[in-house]
């Protein structure tokens, strides 16, 4: 199992205050610009992102490392396959 804490990641994406689609939506502008192997840490307030991560990493074959939450804040990590 990934202890979340020990990720650095190599790109932040900040859709706080973002509804959805729109973290999802960035989210594949982003990792496109990513290589392989790379680690995105996603920042968002809705909490629809806890299912819908997982869900478009599934269905994109990228890796969901996880998520944590400090306040309203959502903190979702993305590997690019």
């Amino acid at each position: 199992m990934i202890n979340l804490d020990d990720i650095k990641p190599d790109y932040n994406l900040d859709c706080s205050g973002l509804m959805c689609p729109l973290p999802i939506y960035n989210l594949g502008k982003k990792i496109k610009e990513l290589q392989p192997g790379q680690t995105l840490e996603l920042l968002a307030t809705d909490s629809g992102v806890e299912s819908d991560i997982p869900a478009w990493c599934k269905a994109t074959n990228n890796e969901y490392l996880g998520l944590k939450q400090e306040g309203g804040i959502y903190k979702l990590y993305v590997r690019k396959n």
